[in-house]
């Protein structure tokens, strides 16, 4: 069977993947599943740990979003040569996707904690979304490139100032009713600030990565990230946009380097234990949408299961070592459930349904669209 490469096959597509990039992303989606369990430890006490444990949420969602405004460059390049009606319509509808999904689960897990804000409440994954189609309507235009650029600083400042005034035409954008929540500004800097160094980084070849000039900047994303991480960490400030800049220096400091480190040290080493935990991290990432909906299920489920099995011992007593057997628990539970599914390719998973809708929706447009070129021709 031979297949025309200007008449893209999702299913097809979904399997020509850089595993590096879904390490990267599965790598923080278990961080964040550690992170988010220590919400029942961390505050009942204070040392070196918990303090570890309360900075990672501002170190996981910003390297998430940057190594998913990386896969989004992939994602545009390998369909430099499709329809151009049909990549917009792609991109649009599986962008409107992932926004609508993460809005009806956060109604639907705000419903059962008793939150009323819930559709206001920002996370990460709707910030994709859109992100997505903001990245995607200005990449249409002349200077592409500089005009992401100016739309990435200009979400900084749309965030500070809705900070420092509370605007309300700003509202929507820029409030989250959650503590600890990503309102889309200023955290779409984080996604753009990804698309922009893909631009720099991607080479679509057997490693789909500019390996050398990533080499090169090696260095000075090491001094980044370490000045970064100091002043960020160890200097008090009066809000956190007084320290947003030594955050982004962190974060891009640390997201190359470990680009760097999960191209080279988890694929290029081979035997046994290397191979199983690389590819493990590789499925977390290969369906982070989905694992970061069934971790969240699972946080909520916690105080019950406690209650009716444990009688409220497990949080009631909640210490170090509790919270660790908690958090690898599960870990463990949702890695044998990847293992499991992956057999089932994921089905009925986020990502899988996804790429049904988008599959159905776009591939009949595609024909429609060949078909009316061919008349005209």
């Amino acid at each position: 069977m031979t297949v025309n490469k200007n008449e893209p096959n999702i299913i097809l597509r979904k399997k020509n993947r850089y595993p590096y990039l879904d390490y990267v992303r599965g790598f923080f989606i278990i961080l964040m599943i550690f992170y988010h369990f220590s919400f029942y430890y961390y505050n009942t006490t204070h040392g070196t740990i918990e303090f570890l444990l309360a900075n990672l949420g501002g170190i996981i969602a910003p390297n998430f979003l940057l190594i998913s405004g990386y896969s989004f460059v992939y994602f545009l390049k390998k369909r430099e040569s499709y329809n151009k009606v049909f990549v917009a319509k792609e991109t649009i509808l599986k962008a409107f996707l992932i926004f609508g999904f993460a809005t009806l689960l956060s109604i639907l897990f705000a419903g059962y904690v008793g939150l009323t804000t819930s559709f206001q409440t920002w996370n990460i994954f709707k910030i994709i979304g859109l992100g997505m189609i903001i990245i995607y309507l200005l990449d249409q235009f002349k200077y592409s490139n500089i005009i992401i650029l100016s739309f990435t600083i200009l979400s900084f400042f749309i965030g500070y100032i809705y900070y420092l005034t509370q605007t309300p035409i700003l509202w929507f954008l820029c409030y989250t009713s959650v503590f600890g929540g990503f309102a889309f500004f200023p955290w779409v800097f984080y996604y753009c600030m990804g698309f922009l160094l893909g631009r720099l980084l991607i080479k679509v070849d057997k490693n789909g990565i500019n390996v050398s000039f990533l080499k090169k900047i090696q260095t000075p994303a090491l001094i980044l990230f370490i000045s970064g991480a100091t002043y960020f960490h160890f200097f008090s400030h009066p809000d956190y946009f007084s320290h947003f800049g030594s955050n982004i220096m962190e974060n891009i400091g640390l997201y190359l380097i470990f680009l760097l480190i999960a191209f080279y040290r988890n694929f290029k080493l081979k035997n046994k234990i290397i191979d199983f935990s690389k590819n493990l991290v590789v499925e977390y990432g290969n369906v982070s949408f989905s694992v970061y909906y069934i971790h969240f299920g699972l946080i909520f489920l916690t105080p019950l299961f406690d209650s009716f099995f444990l009688n409220g011992f497990f949080l009631t007593n909640m210490n170090l070592y509790l919270y660790l057997t908690l958090s690898f628990s599960v870990f463990i539970l949702i890695s044998i459930w990847l293992i499991i599914w992956k057999k089932l390719n994921y089905m009925l998973g986020l990502e899988w349904i996804i790429n049904k809708i988008v599959g159905l929706i776009v591939k009949k447009d595609n024909k429609s669209i060949k078909n009316n070129s061919d008349k005209n021709q």
